[in-house]
């Protein structure tokens, strides 16, 4: 997804008569994070759709619209006791989604992979591209870089069945 498509399905999201009536409700919203899911099937990927949330720090909820069609698809509490939920700033954004996932493939080139999990967020002030793949010998393999200079900033494995992980330096 290149920078003017991140661009357009904000756009498509902030100018539909489902993002206005909740702009009504919740006026204090800001952009919070871009998710997409893939699976793989055949080593095939599904269509990538995202979902683009928004932060009300008055009600501390975010509130997610699926893309395509444009819908609210769920309001929730973010993760933590003590949610750091910081504006997600496109123009941030340097390092292209494309640039991003073939980092993250090359670094699971040998492994099976049956889910792909995007997230566009602002994280203690820096934007980051946070990837994390499943395989189908259960390892969760996470990379977060960083998606204005693209420096990687950390990458682990781990198990789903337990102690059986390890972080890679």
């Amino acid at each position: 997804m290149t920078q003017e498509e991140l661009e357009q399905a904000l756009h498509d999201v902030t100018t539909s008569n489902v993002f206005a009536s909740f702009q009504t409700e919740v006026p204090d919203n800001m952009l919070a994070h871009f998710f997409g899911i893939v699976t793989v099937t055949n080593k095939e990927d599904s269509e990538l759709l995202w979902e683009i949330g928004f932060y009300s720090p008055e009600h501390n909820q975010i509130t997610v619209f699926s893309t395509q069609p444009v819908k609210k698809s769920i309001t929730d509490k973010p993760f933590g006791e003590q949610p750091d939920v910081r504006t997600l700033k496109l123009e941030e954004v340097n390092i292209p989604f494309e640039k991003a996932v073939k980092h993250m493939n090359e670094y699971c080139a040998k492994e099976f992979v049956s889910k792909k999990m995007f997230i566009l967020q602002n994280e203690k002030g820096t934007v980051v591209w946070n990837m994390t793949y499943i395989t189908e010998n259960f390892l969760l393999i996470n990379c977060k870089m960083n998606a204005t200079t693209g420096e990687e900033i950390s990458k682990e494995r781990s198990s789903i069945l337990g102690d059986l992980g390890h972080r890679v330096q």
